[in-house]
């Protein structure tokens, strides 16, 4: 089953707004766990951004979800990448 991975760096604590953005970020995550589109959130334990896992969905819609997040304007980068959860049907043994 294809994924796409969102490596988000974000260094939560230089945001002055950081308590109020962050409820407004985990409600709309949540709502897409619910909707079955993100499959794992991962805050990155240094507080230097978040790791998504997105199932079921294409690139340009995902790119278009990643904007609509309150801290986007923030993020200090942003990097996808489309995986293969089973690589065995692409290569022969």
């Amino acid at each position: 089953m294809k994924r796409i991975i969102v490596d988000i760096v974000n260094y939560l604590d230089t945001l002055p707004n950081y308590q109020e953005l962050m409820p407004q970020e985990f409600a709309i995550s949540t709502s897409w766990i619910q909707e079955g589109v993100l499959e794992h959130r991962f805050i990155k334990e240094n507080k230097t951004g978040a790791i998504l896992i997105f199932k079921d969905i294409d690139m340009p819609e995902v790119k278009r979800m990643i904007t609509s997040l309150p801290m986007y304007h923030n993020f200090d980068k942003v990097e996808y990448t489309r995986v293969n959860e089973d690589f065995s049907n692409i290569f022969q043994f």
